[in-house]
């Protein structure tokens, strides 16, 4: 237990950078040239590390760092997980927050993926393109279909969640994070917090499928789906 609230630590650390780097990626976007490290320095001083959703990010990520160690143990296997994890709180954060999905976080998520694949065959290089091109095109069908449902970066993070997965594993973390979307929509529905055209940023679930998916196994999230 001891070590697992070590690694939690270390996600704490970790998370204080994602925290960072959900507000620096999004004031770049708009324009702004301060260097990360210059922003960093900013960001402390200015105290923002103490706004709710900033101490949120934080405690999610070394909460989820204790999780990673339970279910790993050290090793490559955790190393891996962890900067997945990292890679999707940061997406996950930023379209929560801007409704936008940075196109450099999915190009280092795909060379991440493609990487791992190729040196750990977890999963083997053909069923992880395999996995991207279905995750994409699936996406793109649907955005195709209901455009005003999807978004550019929707359909490219499917295919990211695909590389990641592999095939079939691609299929239970897509529609994991399809389902869970569709529960959490029907909810705020009915609660009336939101109305049939609000817009509801979908990343968040896709990424949040992705993680059981990848932690968890197809497998075990599967046992849990309704088919």
């Amino acid at each position: 237990m001891a070590h697992a609230l070590v690694y939690g630590l270390v996600g704490v650390g970790i998370g204080l950078v994602l925290s960072v780097a959900s507000r620096w990626l999004p004031f770049r976007r708009q324009g702004g040239s301060v260097g990360p490290l210059t922003f960093l320095r900013d960001f402390v001083i200015a105290r923002r590390v103490w706004e709710r959703r900033d101490a949120c990010v934080v405690l999610a990520t070394g909460l989820l760092y204790i999780a990673l160690w339970k279910r790993y143990g050290p090793g490559v296997e955790l190393i891996i997980a962890s900067v997945h994890t990292a890679v999707f709180l940061l997406i996950f954060v930023i379209d929560l927050a801007h409704r936008w999905v940075p196109n450099v976080l999915l190009a280092w998520g795909a060379l991440l993926a493609l990487g791992v694949s190729f040196l750990t065959r977890e999963p083997p290089l053909g069923s992880a393109f395999l996995g991207g091109v279905i995750g994409f095109l699936w996406f793109y069908l649907i955005a195709l279909a209901y455009p005003r449902a999807l978004g550019a970066g929707d359909v490219k993070l499917a295919g990211l969640v695909g590389l990641i997965t592999g095939f079939p594993g691609v299929v239970t973390a897509l529609t994991l994070g399809v389902l869970l979307g569709g529960l959490v929509a029907g909810g705020l529905l009915v609660t009336r917090r939101v109305h049939r055209k609000t817009y509801i940023p979908y990343a968040p679930f896709l990424v949040t499928g992705a993680w059981l998916n990848l932690v968890f196994g197809t497998p075990f999230v599967a046992r849990y789906m309704p088919w």
